[in-house]
Formats: C-alpha cells, structure tokens, sequence
C-alpha cells in the first residue's frame, strides 16, 4: 500500500466534474486526507457511516457520508487496529458547505454531510484497469495472478482482435466514405465486402500468431465470418442514424476524422486520476455536443443478455466520460454489442446515473 502525507487543503483543484450532474453546485470542490478513523452514526431515522480525515499538520475534518459508503466503512472497521497508522488516502468531491467546527480534544474538526452526489476516492493515486476491476468480480485474486501469470494467446483471442479490428475499420471508413469529399468508390461499398477485405489484410499481418497456434487462415477465416455477418447486418439497420455529422470535415490522424468539433476514434484510452480509473473504449465518437462509446463483445452469446460484467464495464467506462467531461457536452451515450448473437448482433442501450457512478467507485474501493 502506498504510503502518503497529508496534503494541505490549499492545493489547487481541478473543475468539480460532478457539478455537471447537480442541480446544485457544490461549496467545496474536493478535500483530501489521510483517514484518522470512521464509525457510523444514527441520523434522520437511519444510520449513516462518517469518516475523519487528517487534511493538513493541524486540520482535520468529519464527513457524514450517505448510505452507499456503509459497507466500506464497515471493511475499514473490520481490519482492527489503529486505522491511522495505515496511512490511507481518501479523496472526497462535491461537498456541500461545511457546518458548524467543533474542537475535539486539542483538534478543531471542520464537519461536513455528504449528499448523493458527493463521491468518496480511496487511494486514487493507485490507477485501476476499468477490465481488470471486472475479472476481479469473480475472484478478487484474479488481477495479482494475472501479473504473475498472464495468459497466453489462443484461438478465440485472436478472433476477437480480428472482429474487433475489422469492425473498427468499417466504422471509420464508412464514416469517412460519407463525409470526407474525394472518397472514391470505396464509398458505394457494402458493409460486408468491407469487413472482409479488412479481414484479409488483418490475416495477412497476422500469420506469426497463426502459426504459433497452429491454426490456418482458412480456419480462422470460417471462424471470423459468422460475426462479420451479423456485424453487417447490424450497421445495414443502424447506419442512418450512428451519425449526424456536418458536410465539411478534415481528415487528420489515421484513426481520427474531425469535423467541426466532431471525431470518431477507435481504441480510445481514457485516464481519470480524479477517481483512480482507466480504460480503453472499443469505440467513441462525438457529434453535436455529444460523446456516445460502442463496446464489442466476440464472445459466446448465450443465456440472457446483456450480462451483468459487461453491464458493469460499460457502466465504468461512463464513469471515465463523466469524469473527463467538458462542461458543453451533454451525457454520454453508451451501447453494448454482441457480435456472436446469430443473424444480426444484438445491441444494448446502457445508462447511466449518478447511482451507476457510485457503484463504479464502491467496486474499486473494495478491490483494496
């Protein structure tokens, strides 16, 4: 565990991200300190968990934090012994105005009561993989072991980096044979034919992972198809509405198409040092004001979906696009989709709220 000091109130702070989902902006943008102890309180006919921190060499503040932060409190409380010594960093955003200071002790302890939109961070300076938090969901190990053991490549991996990659080039290029003027036949071609000749070329710069599987082209071809199809004839359905982007654009990195403050991006990595989280989105795209993030999924299709991981990555991902988001863009879209349904992929329109929010930081705290 990461060892810290308290660091001085004074600091200069970024922009309060959770503003954008208040009605009510916040008094206190972010406080951060060292946790002294924690404990619960009744309150309100309920009980509500509190936390003190150590904010500077002499200041110390009590925060009343809403129900959703219980279960942490009661982890804390269950390691036993002096939770000072510990040295744990807690970072809390969006507080609203400080009530009345009491002096406990030799201390005077500034008190504040958390509302629902008040976010509680533990170590955010440990940055966490949005995938790995959800492997972590079916055994809290599995991220350690991983590092020790990473495994190894096979068959379906390497399908999926095909039907990902194709997928992405058609997206890309589909959005360029619209928009961008001088874009030549290609524009006319079908989706289908599209993903195949990208598959070509992606099996052709693919043959060393071939050959360390043992696997020909032919097979790992027949194996791709069924998905390219039913990707196909997802975005037949879907093309007239994934965009509504202005004539004029500029071409820019291979990977990006800017147009007036519009772009389309494949393998977008996102940090968010604010809540100790990052991830790399399939797909993100922004037009009129609005970012809206697709993520793929190859897998077996089977049972009920979508499946309650997938939900929870995607949900993380939202979390990353709150977190980076500029003040005129309205809230993200976000859409799961699963390429191994038959006939045509299913897609899942994913939502998010301020509860999502909370449960994304909840899952990475109790990774500690």
């Amino acid at each position: 565990m990461a060892m810290h000091e308290p660091l001085a109130t004074e600091q200069p702070t970024p922009p309060c991200f959770l503003c954008a989902l208040d009605p009510h902006t916040c008094s206190l943008e972010r406080l951060e300190g060292v946790l002294i102890t924690v404990g619960e309180t009744e309150l309100d006919g309920g009980t509500l968990p509190w936390v003190t921190l150590q904010v500077g060499e002499e200041a110390y503040a009590s925060i009343i934090l809403t129900r959703y932060y219980r279960d942490f409190i009661r982890s804390l409380r269950a390691l036993g012994g002096s939770l000072e010594r510990r040295r744990l960093l807690l970072r809390v955003y969006h507080l609203p105005p400080a009530g009345k200071a009491t002096t406990h002790g030799e201390r005077r302890v500034e008190r504040y009561r958390a509302n629902v939109y008040t976010l509680a961070v533990l170590e955010p300076e440990t940055i966490l993989n949005i995938t790995d938090l959800n492997q972590a969901e079916y055994c809290a190990r599995q991220y350690l072991l991983g590092l020790l053991a990473p495994s190894g490549a096979s068959s379906a991996a390497l399908r999926g980096n095909l039907v990902h990659a194709c997928f992405k080039e058609l997206l890309k290029e589909q959005d360029r044979g619209r928009y961008i003027r001088g874009a030549g036949q290609r524009a006319q071609e079908e989706p289908l034919a599209t993903l195949h000749r990208h598959l070509e070329s992606k099996l052709a710069q693919a043959r060393i992972d071939l050959a360390l599987l043992n696997t020909s082209a032919e097979e790992m071809r027949a194996e791709v198809a069924p998905h390219l199809a039913s990707l196909s004839n997802w975005f037949d359905r879907q093309r007239t509405t994934l965009w509504d982007l202005p004539a004029d654009s500029d071409e820019t990195e291979d990977n990006q198409v800017v147009l007036g403050g519009n772009l389309v991006r494949a393998e977008t990595f996102l940090l968010a040092p604010e809540i100790g989280l990052r991830g790399r989105l399939d797909l993100l795209w922004q037009q009129n004001g609005r970012r809206r993030l697709l993520e793929l999924k190859t897998g077996g299709a089977s049972g009920s979906l979508p499946r309650s991981a997938h939900k929870w990555q995607v949900q993380g991902y939202h979390a990353l696009l709150t977190v980076r988001r500029e003040s005129r863009m309205k809230k993200a879209l976000a859409t799961l989709l699963y390429s191994g349904t038959p006939q045509e992929a299913q897609d899942f329109g994913i939502p998010f709220s301020i509860r999502q929010l909370q449960q994304v930081n909840l899952r990475a705290i109790h990774w500690f």
